[in-house]
């Protein structure tokens, strides 16, 4: 019965909104129908599919008119007429509507676009949808929609356009309320219309402080940095399309926001910035467009309802209060009203506050509550500029015209940073014993009272305060009494809503998800910083850090996830708590966060040693096995690998406690992985062929998605195998398979494994450069597709080699910068085999002295054992540049000792090569026929790679040909 009650009531609340829910209309009704579409004009209704649509009120009557002239061209006027009967607006309000409307419309059908624009003469709805531009990959999709027209705004927009268009940086300053955040998005969307660039929107009011800058623009433009720079993936991601970047609310971290700007601006070519803030940011390339308040009538004239209309902040307020109150402006009313216009200093925020009062009341009676409530309330002090006070002051009006329920329910939800749901707000209030009807009605009324908006996210209806009302809500909570209760509350809420995602996330797709994520971020930073404060809850703030650690992952804030861990941690040890279960979250949460931000490694072993413990004494055997396959993987990052084994039997035990196959499959594949690292493939080769044949066996019955992705993952190594040790046919016969499997997974780190480690990074050992260029467009795509831009430079580096290798060698500025980009600070530890990739192409664009200096570096750091015989060779190279012949025979005869017993035929290939260019220097060439006919022998299944073909031409040079006397001297290339 609760359950139904609290449907009706919200059935009822949403009614009342215009939102509610409506069934499809019976298949005889008479509809209009485009695409997917049908419209139902008599119930202004729009359906895709089953689905409702939900379209706004201009956008739906110019959506009527387009359908009943569909197929035909309808003028702008026409339009004007129809959607703004009576009331004069800016084409600019058209072109808006008509984006809001092809948005909506997109979000169902996102590939096509069903209104057609005619040049200079209006718009018409197809049947059949004409081409769209590829939708980008930056989320674009939380830019908010401008359902109400726009009024007295129409020389600003222009005027801001134009700047915009003439400028990289433009800021929009202006004290708070009048409405910059509209204007700018106006401009904004009439530019993207007009010039077909991207868009993208950042709300920017809820930073907290300079370091979140970067990290909430990464976060809303849906870019996942990985483990790189988050500033310089922003700019990778965005340097490459024409954008129009929009900061909104700037005023809370200008010195951080100008310095984005600066270095964004810097380096990119076609990315313009627009900000809104109540400062300037002084930043380098910053136009200033200082907003006005709206014009107000002047004062000491005759005002009849015709001269009151001719100024903006009148035409704002009439609009308003017609739509609000159905209040009709007359000429009694008007010198009253256009006194309420300057009393309120032509600020949109307050004008639209004010409407709501109109109702059955004249312009006289609203004027003297109005001036009433100034009387009490105005702030006096030194200081304080006049546009705030009367701001501050329409609040306070506004709020003691609340019920007081309402203002109990206003007080309350300023604890929300972010947008809360009906159930967040139910549950806040039962501290007052509220009822969800009450709570309820009360928000209904705040919403028609103009103090709450609700918006429908992923169609889901949300509640959200403006912030100038939250911080005028949050005082009065302060005033009342009532914050710590209240605070308590919101913190325990945020984290059962983290918990519930966490359960939720393997049924939500990855976008959505993400997207979750970014909406709760405010309010757990919130409740985290009173619970974890002196008048707090420890035990709820470890909870809470806890239990959002998956949110900072996810959003990539690593640096801010470590530090709220650590002090829970810390938090968690002082005050004597006993929960070992929140123990091994935490611990869990240090161990991933440590793999790859700790600088201390035996602090990184000590916390891996822990959570292993803790997790075997409370019987959390798949936490067990899998902080052991993390820690095997950490470990073998490190040259010397030690203790990689016994953490490696430890997960086999772990594996076979749980009975777990996947994690038995795990450990052997993780075993192969490190017998490659020691540079013993023929024993990695056997286990990998013997892991392969049990998953294949086991594919007709169907594997989990995690099996899937071990037998992909297996097979992908198998096949790199096959190409490195001198079957490249048969693994290439594997990685077309791969490349055709891997499509059908929506896992990014399966698709980004396949591609790097696999199939470009073969192609490219192999000397395919065409087929390496094509799979490195499939990586492109990929990291678009989900925004990781952390994986942006070894796109970038896999571009430069390729082009070097292929014998381009104009871009060595380009490859140089590539290099620096993928290999800078402790990146080199990671991308060893890159690198040598990497020297290979600077070497053959000439950079001789840079590839040297790379060679060396990487010795200094160290190196595996599979791969210390490929730079054994390469440090050959340098040293026959550097006119050392002997030396460089010298080195080559330790890469080969090196090289013997690891049944890398690929690496002795090209050291034969190397050392028959060397015996030629030394003008004994004849002496490379043996190594090299053993080299060439090395590869089996008749394969005919560029390496070989160049061994065998050297081969046939060297032979003796007529005597022993007789040599052909091969020159090096």
């Amino acid at each position: 019965m609760l359950k139904q009650g609290l449907e009706n009531i919200e059935q009822q609340v949403l009614s009342r909104l215009g939102e509610g829910a409506e069934p499809v209309p019976p298949v005889s009704e008479e509809c209009v129908a485009f695409g997917p579409f049908r419209l139902y004009p008599n119930r202004r209704s729009l359906f895709c599919g089953d689905e409702p649509v939900l379209v706004g009120g201009r956008a739906m009557d110019m959506l009527l008119v387009l359908a009943g002239h569909k197929g035909e061209i309808v003028k702008k006027d026409d339009l004007f007429a129809a959607v703004w009967p009576d009331v004069y607006v800016h084409e600019s309000n058209l072109k808006v509507t008509v984006a809001t409307l092809r948005r909506t419309l997109r979000r169902h059908a996102p590939a096509e676009n069903f209104i057609a624009t005619v040049a200079g003469r209006g718009y018409w709805l197809a049947d059949l949808p004409t081409p769209t531009s590829a939708i980008s990959q930056i989320d674009t999709s939380q830019i908010p929609d401008q359902s109400n027209s726009i009024i007295g705004r129409t020389d600003a927009i222009a005027e801001l356009c134009e700047v915009i268009s003439q400028h990289r940086l433009t800021s929009v300053v202006g004290v708070g309320g009048l409405g910059k955040t509209t204007v700018a998005l106006a401009a904004a969307h009439q530019l993207a219309e007009e010039e077909e660039q991207l868009v993208a929107y950042v709300d920017m009011s809820r930073v907290a402080g300079d370091e979140f800058v970067a990290p909430t623009i990464a976060a809303a433009l849906n870019i996942t940095p990985g483990q790189g720079d988050i500033l310089r993936a922003i700019m990778s991601i965005l340097s490459q399309r024409k954008a129009l970047l929009l900061l909104d609310t700037c005023e809370c971290v200008p010195t951080a926001v100008a310095h984005f700007c600066n270095v964004l601006l810097a380096s990119t070519q076609d990315v313009r910035i627009l900000v809104t803030s109540r400062r300037i940011l002084q930043a380098r390339e910053e136009r200033v467009f200082w907003l006005d308040p709206l014009e107000n009538p002047p004062v000491g004239r005759i005002d009849t309802a015709q001269s009151v209309l001719g100024h903006t902040a009148p035409q704002l307020l009439a609009v308003r209060a017609k739509a609000k109150s159905g209040y009709s402006l007359t000429d009694a009313d008007a010198a009253a009203f256009a006194e309420i216009c300057r009393r309120l200093d032509g600020v949109p925020l307050a004008i639209e506050l004010v409407a709501s009062r109109f109702a059955r009341r004249s312009a006289a009676e609203v004027l003297a509550e109005l001036q009433n409530r100034f009387r009490l309330l105005r702030n006096d002090e030194q200081g304080v500029p006049l546009r705030q006070q009367t701001l501050l002051l329409t609040l306070e009006w506004s709020y003691a015209l609340l019920t007081r329920d309402e203002a109990a329910v206003l007080r309350a939800i300023s604890m929300f940073e972010g947008a809360f749901d009906l159930d967040a707000a139910v549950r806040l209030m039962s501290l007052d014993d509220f009822t969800p009807a009450d709570t309820f009605e009360a928000l209904s009324g705040l919403v028609a009272k103009s103090m709450l908006t609700t918006d429908r996210v992923a169609g889901e209806h949300r509640h959200r305060l403006l912030d100038t009302t939250r911080e005028f809500a949050g005082d009065l909570l302060e005033a009342h009494g009532e914050a710590r209760r209240f605070a308590h509350m919101h913190a325990q809420i945020q984290r059962d809503l983290l918990q519930k995602l966490i359960l939720e996330r393997p049924t939500v797709p990855a976008v959505r998800w993400r997207a979750h994520c970014g909406r709760l971020i405010g309010d757990l930073r919130k409740g985290l910083a009173w619970a974890m404060g002196e008048a707090g809850d420890v035990h709820l703030g470890v909870r809470l850090a806890a239990a959002g650690f998956p949110v900072w992952r996810e959003l990539a804030f690593g640096v801010e996830a470590l530090e709220n861990i650590k002090r829970a941690y810390a938090a968690y040890e002082q005050v004597g708590l006993t929960d070992q279960s929140l123990k091994l979250e935490l611990l869990a949460g240090l161990s991933a966060l440590n793999s790859y931000l700790s600088q201390d490694h035996a602090s990184a072993v000590g916390t891996y040693a822990a959570t292993v413990e803790l997790a075997r004494t409370l019987g959390k055997t798949e936490l067990e096995w899998r902080t052991l396959g993390a820690w095997a993987r950490f470990a073998m990052r490190g040259v010397e690998q030690d203790g990689v084994g016994a953490v490696l039997d430890a997960m086999k035990r772990a594996a076979f406690k749980a009975n777990d196959k996947i994690a038995l499959w795990e450990e052997q594949q993780l075993r192969a992985q490190r017998e490659a690292n020691q540079g013993r493939f023929p024993a990695s080769r056997r286990r990998l062929e013997k892991l392969h044949q049990d998953l294949s066996s086991r594919r007709d019955a169907g594997l989990h998605d995690s099996a899937a992705s071990v037998a992909i993952c297996v097979k992908k190594n198998l096949a790199n195998n096959y190409v490195l040790t001198g079957r490249p046919a048969l693994g290439w016969e594997m990685l077309d398979e791969i490349s055709v499997e891997m499509l059908g997974f929506d896992r990014e780190e399966v698709l980004l494994d396949c591609l790097a480690s696999g199939l470009i990074y073969c192609a490219i050992e192999s000397g395919d450069f065409a087929r390496a260029r094509r799979f490195n467009e499939l990586l492109r795509k990929t990291i678009y597709r989900f925004g990781l831009a952390g994986w942006l430079p070894i796109l970038r580096a896999n571009d430069e080699s390729i082009a070097a290798l292929a014998g381009d060698t104009s871009r060595s500025s380009a490859l140089l910068e590539a290099a620096d980009v993928l290999l800078g600070g402790d990146a080199l530890l990671t991308n060893r085999a890159y690198a040598s990739v990497l020297i290979r192409a600077m070497a053959a664009s000439g950079l001789k002295t840079e590839a040297s200096n790379l060679i060396a570096k990487c010795f200094a750091i160290g190196l595996h054992a599979w791969i210390r015989p490929e730079f054994l060779r390469l440090r050959a190279q340098a040293e026959r540049w550097a006119g050392n012949p002997q030396t460089a025979l010298a080195t080559l005869q330790e890469a080969l000792e090196a090289n013997e017993g690891t049944g890398m035929a690929v690496a002795r290939l090209r050291m034969a090569i190397d050392m028959a260019h060397v015996f030629d220097d030394l003008g004994t060439p004849h002496f490379a026929s043996s190594i090299l006919s053993s080299a060439i022998g090395m590869f089996k299944d008749g394969s005919d790679t560029p390496d070989l073909q160049t061994a065998r031409t050297l081969l046939q040079a060297v032979s003796p040909v007529g005597n022993s006397d007789q040599v052909i001297h091969v020159k090096a290339s």
